[in-house]
């Protein structure tokens, strides 16, 4: 090749790699806004439980950066991904308060607007510290986003209890999801993570029934309502989870309420029935809606939630001149909560859990109610007594002591041993028969 050739070759090539690294240049600086927003780190520097604006300002100034604050400042960046820097200290909750939309009382509230950053992620690092939340409200509530918790511990969180049912009040469930609760549309990896002491609400009793009067029968006691799902951590349909090197130890699903108390009868009304028990949460360690990943990780000593037991029958009426009337059935108790380790909804049919690696050891499915008594029967002074209700049937046992996997699942060189389930509940007695002076009731 002639060296003229030689010299025009080299020149094409010089201007290549002149133009490569013009372009290189431009996508760098395109790019740099969002390279530098996903590095953007607060460092949290107090241990104070406060979202006053002072404590959001997360500056190099000292004393500026709380936690809960921190969170709230990322929640209020539409488009720049954070990672929050914690030390290896106790951050304890103390901020009373449920359902507050705005992280300012009780669990540490994440709502990350997804536009316009569809890709926009929250780290918090632990670095060892524990998240406490000292029993007043969960410990983390994630309504929208990615989410990555690495090196941390999550305990001491109570999701809210049911309202017991009362004569002007109808019962509620258990809240899900005592340490975590994730509604979100994205993703939650913990990485390194422990989560343990947590529990997800009981439910709330259902109301006792009315007494008959002179011209009104008897109610009956009212449903016990279900106990709250995922005593560590609960997510729907639409959240991928993944456990990555991470212990999930000894939380608890909720109970069940218990069924009303049915109202007594009288001398023209026959006792009325016991409510039914309300069932136990499923998943004393992780509910899983959506797509999960469990991988090298420890899911141990959880217990799904207690079905609750059948409300007693309500005594039957008395009657002075002719037969006593009878008393009213016992409710029926409701089963316990299936998966004690972990329960998997699946429900999107796409979705798929794959554990691999991982140990799921001494989990218990919830312990079923036991139905409520019969009510005895109402005694006669010149009659027939009463015949006393017949006791409500038990619930019948739980299933999944470790595993209760509902859709196509993968479970590989992973161990699953001494995990067990909870009993079914005993039948209720039936209620004794009444006293009478030409006969007595049957029982």
């Amino acid at each position: 090749m002639k060296s003229s050739q030689i010299a025009l070759i080299s020149r094409r090539l010089l201007r290549l790699a002149t133009i490569v690294t013009l372009l290189a240049a431009a996508f760098l600086v395109t790019a740099s806004p969002a390279q530098s927003a996903e590095e953007t780190i607060l460092e949290v520097d107090t241990l104070l439980d406060s979202n006053e604006s002072n404590y959001q300002q997360c500056t190099s100034a000292e004393n500026d950066c709380s936690l809960r604050g921190a969170i709230s400042k990322s929640n209020a960046d539409a488009t720049n991904s954070y990672i929050i820097q914690l030390e290896n200290e106790v951050y304890t909750l103390t901020l009373e308060g449920n359902g507050e939309p705005n992280n300012a009382s009780g669990d540490l509230y994440i709502n990350l607007a997804l536009i316009p950053n569809t890709s926009r992620l929250l780290t918090i690092e632990g670095n060892g510290a524990i998240i406490d939340a000292n029993g007043i409200d969960r410990v983390l509530r994630i309504v929208n986003g990615n989410v990555t918790l690495r090196n941390l511990t999550i305990t001491g969180g109570h999701a809210l209890d049911g309202r017991n049912g009362s004569a002007i009040e109808t019962p509620t469930s258990g809240q899900s999801g005592g340490g975590i609760y994730s509604n979100a549309s994205g993703t939650l990896v913990l990485d390194n993570c422990i989560v343990t002491g947590n529990r997800a609400g009981n439910g709330g009793n259902g109301q006792p029934g009315a007494n008959a009067t002179d011209s009104q029968a008897p109610t009956g006691g009212g449903t016990g309502y279900s106990g709250g799902s995922g005593g560590g951590i609960y997510t729907n349909m639409s959240v991928v989870l993944e456990l990555r090197s991470t212990k999930v130890v000894e939380n608890i699903a909720g109970k069940g309420g218990d069924g009303g108390i049915g109202g007594a009868g009288n001398a023209n009304y026959s006792g009325a029935p016991g409510g039914n028990g309300g069932t136990g949460g499923r998943g004393g360690g992780v509910d899983a809606g959506g797509t999960l990943l469990i991988i090298d990780s420890v899911v141990q000593d959880n217990n799904a939630g207690n079905g609750g037991a059948g409300g007693s029958g309500g005594h039957g009426g008395d009657n002075k001149v002719d037969n006593a009337l009878a008393g009213g059935n016992g409710g029926a108790g409701s089963p316990g909560g299936d998966g004690g380790g972990v329960y998997y909804a699946g429900t999107p049919t796409s979705a798929r859990a794959r554990i691999e690696g991982s140990l799921i050891v001494n989990n218990t499915s919830g312990t079923s109610g036991a139905g409520g008594a019969g009510g005895a029967g109402g005694d006669s002074e010149q009659g027939i007594g009463g015949n006393g209700g017949n006791g409500g049937q038990g619930g019948w046992a739980s299933s999944g002591g470790g595993l209760d996997l509902n859709r196509p699942s993968d479970v590989i060189n992973s161990t699953v041993t001494l995990n067990g389930t909870g009993n079914a509940g005993a039948g209720g007695v039936g209620g004794a028969g009444g006293q009478g002076t030409t006969g007595n009731g049957s029982n």
